[in-house]
């Protein structure tokens, strides 16, 4: 027996795709927890009064700031990318021009701004998380372009880790 899947919406789908990836990611995350790696996703705690600042002022949860920044840099503040995005959050130097960002290797200046660009993303895009993410990975244009999740595999992948990240930041936070 062969299951279809062409009477389902696309936007049906990808809730689908995103409710199992969110079961698999609580199962990785309890999984984390009793095998004690904690100390994987303790970077986090150097810069969580940045992080929780951030998160109180723009209502964003910080367990979805660590989960980017992981994602983005590791929590390595010097990094710079191939396409020459920038420090924890990884702005890129127009992006952090345009929210004020005079130094994007400052921990303070880099977090704050790009939870702030985060916000804005979230906002523009009715409060989907999962297109916000899609929109700060490619850039809004290309989001709003295509009119949902841009097919590049890097974004897609993108997405996936900041969840697993965020889930495992949950769990262990509880």
């Amino acid at each position: 027996m062969s299951v279809t899947l062409k009477h389902i919406s696309p936007a049906e789908r990808v809730h689908r795709f995103f409710a199992g990836l969110i079961l698999c990611t609580s199962f990785i995350a309890i999984s984390c927890r009793a095998h004690g790696f904690e100390e994987v996703v303790s970077r986090a705690d150097v810069f969580h009064p940045i992080i929780a600042r951030a998160a109180g002022r723009y209502r964003v949860e910080t367990e979805m700031i660590k989960a980017m920044i992981m994602a983005e840099s590791g929590y390595d503040a010097d990094a710079v990318s191939k396409s020459g995005a920038r420090g924890l959050m990884q702005l890129m130097p127009t992006t952090a021009k345009a929210l004020g960002v005079k130094d994007c290797f400052d921990p303070e200046q880099n977090i704050t701004a790009g939870v702030r660009y985060f916000q804005r993303l979230e906002r523009s895009f009715n409060g989907s998380i999962i297109l916000a993410l899609a929109a700060y990975n490619a850039g809004p244009t290309r989001v709003k372009k295509c009119g949902g999740i841009p097919e590049f595999g890097s974004t897609r992948q993108y997405i996936m880790r900041v969840l697993l990240f965020y889930h495992i930041y949950k769990t262990l936070n509880r």
